[in-house]
């Protein structure tokens, strides 16, 4: 009871508040946006939508668990959870979206990349700041966020092969892809559950 309390009083903290309302805001924008005027017009808001909602729970995963580095694990968890909170109360976008979007992949299939990819790119971010504090260029996190994701979808790109890139994962079943997130994500976890562990990553 204590935890999912802890977590509760995350979600409600003004910071994660702000962050939620840009999220949703975006995410109706991006709709709005996309939803073509004309029903003659195929509707593919589903991509965007997807693509949008996919990059953002990214983004604030990296950028979450980049300052959470010096943080106990159990509160590090707990701000994973309410990023995965996000995740999940967003799924009526993609659900609305899909229904009249007909693509060409299941509807579980980004919902999977909405739960597991969050919790890789955490990891990263934790990975991140380490790095660059063994380095002494702390300085440099809030470039190397964005610069990140970036890097890794050029490396598919170069590589031929749908490894890290979510906007590209999301449009096609990409075995690698999940593959490789889903080892992240595990390594991730298996650090954040270690509550007896006390010093940082």
């Amino acid at each position: 009871m204590n935890f999912l309390k802890d977590l509760n009083q995350r979600l409600a903290k003004n910071d994660f508040m702000q962050i939620s309302l840009v999220f949703f805001g975006l995410l109706i924008a991006t709709l709005a946006f996309t939803w073509p005027a004309n029903k003659e017009i195929a509707n593919n808001s589903y991509f965007s939508v997807a693509q949008v909602r996919l990059m953002s729970l990214l983004l604030l995963a990296l950028s979450f668990g980049s300052v959470e580095l010096k943080n106990p694990r159990r509160q590090k968890l707990i701000v994973l959870l309410a990023i995965l909170t996000l995740s999940l109360t967003s799924i009526v976008f993609e659900v609305a979206t899909y229904a009249v979007s007909f693509p060409n992949i299941p509807l579980y299939w980004s919902i999977l990349l909405g739960l597991i990819d969050p919790i890789a790119y955490f990891g990263f971010g934790l990975v991140l700041a380490r790095v660059l504090g063994f380095l002494r260029l702390s300085s440099l996190l809030p470039l190397a966020i964005p610069a990140l994701p970036v890097g890794l979808i050029f490396i598919d790109i170069y590589l031929g092969i749908p490894l890290f890139n979510p906007l590209t994962a999301v449009g096609h079943l990409s075995l690698p892809h999940l593959f490789l997130m889903t080892v992240f994500a595990t390594l991730s976890l298996v650090y954040l559950l270690n509550f007896r562990k006390t010093t940082p990553l």
